[in-house]
Formats: C-alpha cells, structure tokens, sequence
C-alpha cells in the first residue's frame, strides 16, 4: 500500500496498526498528526500492557575503605514512545584530543501532544531511576523528565556528566544522566509482571550492554540539542545512540577531528533489539529473588564506569560513513553504531594531555581524599603518550605556590613498537608544606603550577597554570560523587583527621591528669587486655565529669557554612574548643574523641543527619556500649535545677541511639559496609579504630 500522505509504500499485513486509522495513511505519517485518526495511550482500540508496579533494582555496593558503589540496573521505556516519531538533524562526532570525544546531537519529537500527560500512565514503576537521579541531583523538578537519549559506549570509553549539555528551542534546560544501566527495555518491549505471565505471541524487546541514559524534560514539535564529552582509554573508539521512538529518521551522521590525531577506518552499522521469550538470567534471578522475603545472596555486578560490557543486539547492515553511511530509516528501535580508530599524528614524537580538578579542596583531607579506592578526580593528572622510535625519560612537576611542597615523578616511556606500552598515565598529589594548614582558615584561591621536561635534553615538553580553590582547614565534606569514576564516597571516615590524642601546649594531657582525680580509684589506665565496658566506662566518666565541673564548656549551635557553593561543615579543633569554651555536637564529640584516644581507649563517633555523639565499646552489640550525649556537657536539667550527669547524658544517647540507629526488630546495629538495597544510610559510626587502619590521621 502506498501512502496518501508521503508517497511511501508501507506493510499492512502482519503490522499492528489501530482499526481506527485511515487504511490508506501509514502509521508513521498518523503518529505525525496526519489522517483521520491520531492514538495515543488511551485510544480504546491499541492494547498496551499496564501493569502498575515491579521493582527495578537499584543496588548498592560497599567498599571496605568509606566507599560506596551502585551495581548496573535495568531502565525500562516509557510505552507511549511506541507512538512518537523522531527526526535526527545532526549526530555529530568530533575527535578534541586522545583522551576526549565531543558529541552533538539536533533532533525532534513528533506525536499527539496528550503524550506528554500520558507518558508514565500506570507505569509509574519506571520513573524509579528518574526519581533517584532527580534526588541525587539536588534539584526540585516540576516538570516531566523522560529518558529521551541513550548511549552505547564501549569498555574504555564514558560519558563525562559534568561537559552535559542540554537546549530545547535554544533555552538551556535540566538534563540528568545515568551510567549504570546494562539492560534497556524497549517501548514495545512486553512488560515483566510479577504475577501474570506474558501472553503468547508477545516478546520480550530489549537490549544489554553499558549504557548512559539521559533523562530530559519532554516537549513535542521544539529542537533538541544535546551535547557531551566522551572520556577515552583506548585508541579503538565504539559508540551506539539509540534514539527509543517508534519511526527515527537519521541525516548527517558525521565524524571529524579538531586535534593532532587522525581518524581512520570510519563504519557505522544498526543493531536491531534482542526480541525473546525470557530476559537475562542475572536480571531473572535478581527480581525474583528481591520479590522474595527468604534471604538470598545477591548477584550484582559493580556498575564501573569502564567496565566492558558490549552492546548485544541483532547485527543488520554496516556502510562506510565516507561513503554515504551517514543517513538511516528505521522503525524497529535500531541502535546507530559508530567505530573508527584514533590514528597517531605525523611528526608528533610525544603527546600530552594534562586534566586538574574544578572541586575545590578541603584541605585538611584532601591528600588522604586521592588514596580512596577508585578514586579518580585527582588533583592533577597526566596522559603521556611517546610515538617517536626511542624511549623518552621524562621528569614530572606540579606544586601549588606557597602551600606544597614540589611533587616530582620520573618515568620513562618506551619507544613506539617497542612491545611494551608507549603511554602512561600519571597522577600527582603535591603535599602541603609544614605549617600551611593553620593559615587556610578562609575558603582562598592559589595557583598550580605544572611542568614536563624531557630528562636528557631538559626541553620544556608542557607546562601551564591553574587556579585551585581551597575550603577552609576546618570544614568537612560529609559526601561526595567522584565526577570521574560516578562513585560516591562517604566521608565521615574523615572525622579522624580533626582527632588528635595530643596537643603542641599539653592541654590534653592536663585534663587528663585533672580528669584522674573523678576516677574512683584515681587512675586512668585506657583499654587494657582484661578491660570491660564498665572499665571504660569509668574512664570517659571521669573525662566528662571533669569537663563538666571545671572546664565551663558548654554547647552552642553553629550552622553549616557553604563556601564555592560546596555544603560541608566546619569542625573546630579539639583545642580551640578548650580555648573557647564552647562548641557543637560534632565539636565537642571529637574533643572527647581526641581525649579517650589518648588514655588508650577507642571512641565511635555516631552520626546523624543533622547530630553526632560519642561511642564506645563493641559497635555490633548493643549491650556493650557505652553512650554520651555530649550537647548537655555544662548545661542546667530544668528538672533536676543542676547541670546533667554523666548517667543522664549517657541515658539521652542510648535512647537516640536505639530508635535512629537500629533496625526495627534488632537490637543490634547492623554494619553498612556488605551489601546493601536499602536507601536508608543517614546513620553511621565511626569507628577510630578503623580509620587510623585505613591510614586517616591528624597532619
């Protein structure tokens, strides 16, 4: 049948099409608005599966050393972009240097505007990721956002989050990104039910493999314009765009270079969706096992940024972009896959790129921050690469003027073809100098300083500047997101760079000579081989009851501070509170801290969203810990007319900690650092112990 409308031959038979629709108008030109009938989902005579919940996984994982991990999940398409069409006016692929791509894509939507009120109609269950990355993005949406764009890379290759880019009608506009998923399943994908099985006849439609969803508003008939930065790790560059619609037109696929490096051997090919009667095993195994109240071990793989898992689909036809390969038709969700390679430059003998941080540093951890493991958003880091015959030693400097000392690394890079890698990638942490910390206590600006210079003929091979902003010596930063690695760290293991058993004035050890005589027998021993919770507990007695009567500390409430628009929270030193008489709860938590760790005895700091107080004795066993409230140190109980006990404090924080920190139906504290699918981590413990292990000290 030809259409009346675009002159196009398209299938009746076989197709599913409305009964309502003009039988001489193809559904392509219908889902643009043309013909008599115009669908969308609650057209009484299309059937779409609907059912109203299923739970998509969103693990997690922990990591022994204050980090955290997401697992790969599974996004699933909005059914109602079975009915919309897409035009693609650009797809764009620019080689900028060896380690970076810049993309740009132009399209537009095309479909009956009550899609847009329609798109998650009885289908709220796939909002789940879109409402997790809205939550993780701080941000306050008021509108729809949809996962309109989708890409493919390949193992070594990511998508940069921060370089995202997002106009619709040439307005700048929220745009989100998600690069855990490995399964996508498609608008006409049948959907996994928990309880009724899937009709015969029916398929399940998706694909596997790494990919990064973007999650934008969804407007019809107005340009979209995306653009983003690809990190790269390999020469061999892969990269799949899937536009999810029922009809996408591509025109001008290209692929150019703005660096030093050529391209060669350009193809693009489509890739058609896996269509089966059952979805992946893993995928199988992890949602029925989640529906299951029976404990079962997870199986979850680490969603790495790197990680290789190709794309998975039906291999359809490949054409050479020099060739004509730039323009596609389709109307079966086909992914548009590029590969090229990057080429070496002619009489180019060594290639640079060298990439510093935009976070600002706190600078009390920030040289322990970068021993994280998969930490990669270090302070400056170099991508060397030798093509000349010859090895090449080369000798690596970067200081920050007047607050580092000079960080200097000597390498040599093998001859190209030599057998043995000719690239390297070097990363540099310059340490403060001796005495700088107790200056920074404004949120400051300095300047790095970087240079590369080839050992035997000492030539200047790169150097440059760069401004580094700096946060306040005393303010932690609670969490953070690697921008590199999209791992997220919890750094409350952190607190133990502000506790110090010792002072340079001695005022710690005076108070803990003065604190001996509130020990009934006058002695403070710390935690000896036979100690037992009631021995310690003695001793931070006699540490409170001393401050309590002596010292005039009391608490005052200080508020977060903010600084480079980056939330944190400043913690005095535990001598400064001495000084001042005065502090917060995580203040005059640490200072009790430092106290109980220099009698030997090992504190948990217990930390809230909005609180913290101390710990002490086994963190798995309620029963045998020891508590204080440290805010009622030197304050008056309205009930009693006397400043609280130590037997008063120590009730106030066991309370606290039984109903914030304990499961319901436990009486245990159960450890956050195995694997976990609750989204519920506001409370953690900080174990000293733990941290002076992972090598978090006092500098």
């Amino acid at each position: 049948m030809k259409c009346i409308n675009c002159g196009n031959k398209f299938k009746t038979k076989g197709v599913k099409r409305c009964p309502s629709l003009a039988s001489r108008v193809c559904i392509k030109c219908a889902i643009g608005g043309v013909g008599s009938h115009f669908c969308d989902l609650n057209c009484p005579d299309l059937k779409f599966p609907a059912p109203s919940t299923y739970p998509l996984s969103t693990s997690v994982i922990g990591l022994p050393v204050a980090g955290e991990m997401k697992g790969t999940t599974e996004e699933f398409l909005p059914r109602a972009f079975h009915l919309i069409s897409c035009d693609v006016s650009k797809l764009e692929i620019t080689h900028e240097s060896f380690g970076v791509l810049g993309v740009k894509t132009k399209f537009v939507l095309k479909g009956n505007q009550e899609l847009i009120k329609q798109i998650y109609s009885g289908e709220h269950w796939k909002l789940l990721h879109i409402e997790d990355a809205v939550k993780e993005y701080g941000a306050k949406v008021r509108f729809i956002l949809a996962p309109t764009f989708i890409v493919f890379p390949h193992q070594w290759l990511r998508i940069i989050p921060e370089s995202v880019d997002l106009k619709i009608a040439n307005q700048r506009a929220l745009v989100l990104t998600n690069d855990t998923a490995e399964l996508v399943g498609l608008p006409d994908c049948y959907t996994p039910l928990t309880k009724q099985p899937k009709p015969n006849g029916e398929w399940y439609s998706y694909f596997m493999g790494k990919a990064t969803v973007f999650y934008t508003p969804f407007v019809f008939n107005q340009p979209y314009e995306i653009s983003f930065n690809v990190e790269v790790m390999n020469p061999f560059l892969e990269l799949g765009f899937l536009f999810p619609y029922r009809f996408v037109d591509i025109n001008g696929l290209s692929i150019k270079s703005n660096s030093i490096f050529g391209i060669g051997q350009k193809t693009s090919r489509l890739i058609a969706p896996l269509k089966m009667d059952c979805f992946p095993p893993r995928q199988e195994y992890e949602w029925e096992t989640k529906l299951s109240p029976q404990p079962h071990r997870p199986w979850i793989v680490p969603a790495g940024p790197f990680r290789n898992q190709p794309l998975v689909g039906n291999f359809k036809a490949q054409k050479e972009i020099d060739r004509g390969g730039d323009m596609f038709e389709f109307d079966d969700y086909s992914v548009v896959q590029t590969m090229f390679l990057s080429l070496r430059p002619k009489n180019k003998e060594f290639v640079s790129s060298v990439e510093v941080t935009n976070n600002p540093l706190p600078v009390r951890i920030y040289e322990q921050m970068q021993k994280l493991p998969r930490y990669r958003d270090f302070l400056i880091s170099y991508d060397l690469i030798n093509f000349s015959p010859n090895p090449l030693e080369l000798e690596i400097t970067s200081e920050i003027k007047g607050y580092t000392d000079k960080a200097i690394n000597t390498i040599t890079l093998p001859a190209l073809g030599s057998g043995k890698p000719s690239r390297d990638i070097i990363n540099q942490t310059p340490r403060l100098k001796r005495g700088v910390l107790s200056k920074i206590t404004n949120a400051s600006t300095a300047t790095l300083y970087y240079k590369i210079i080839d050992k035997s003929t000492r030539k200047i091979l790169d150097q440059g500047t760069k401004d580094i902003k700096f946060l306040p010596k005393d303010m932690i930063i609670w969490e953070m997101k690697d921008l590199k690695s999209s791992t997220y760290y919890d750094l409350s293991k952190m607190l133990g760079a502000w506790i110090t058993s010792n002072d340079a004035s001695g005022l710690f050890d005076r108070i803990r000579g003065k604190a001996k005589e509130y020990h009934p027998q006058k002695i403070l021993v710390g935690e000896q081989g036979n100690s037992n919770l009631a021995d310690k507990t003695l001793q931070v007695k006699a540490l409170y009851d001393y401050l309590n009567d002596k010292s005039g500390i009391s608490y005052v409430n200080q508020p977060f501070s903010y600084d480079f628009n980056v939330g944190g929270q400043r913690v005095l030193e535990p001598e400064r509170v001495i000084r001042a008489k005065t502090g917060n709860c995580i203040d005059l938590t640490v200072l009790l801290a430092s106290l109980m760790e220099g009698l030997g005895l090992n504190p948990l700091i217990l930390l809230m969203p909005d609180h913290a107080f101390l710990g002490w004795g086994n963190k798995y066993k309620t029963s045998e810990m020891g508590f204080l409230e440290t805010t009622v140190l030197g304050r008056i109980n309205n009930q009693t007319g006397k400043k609280y006990t130590f037997e008063e404090a120590s009730q106030i924080a066991e309370k606290t900690f039984k109903e914030k920190f304990l499961y319901i139906g436990s009486e245990d504290y159960l450890p956050l650092h195995s694997v976990i699918y609750s989204t519920n981590r506001d409370c953690k413990i900080v174990d000293l112990s733990e941290v002076r292990s992972e090598g978090i000290f006092r500098i």
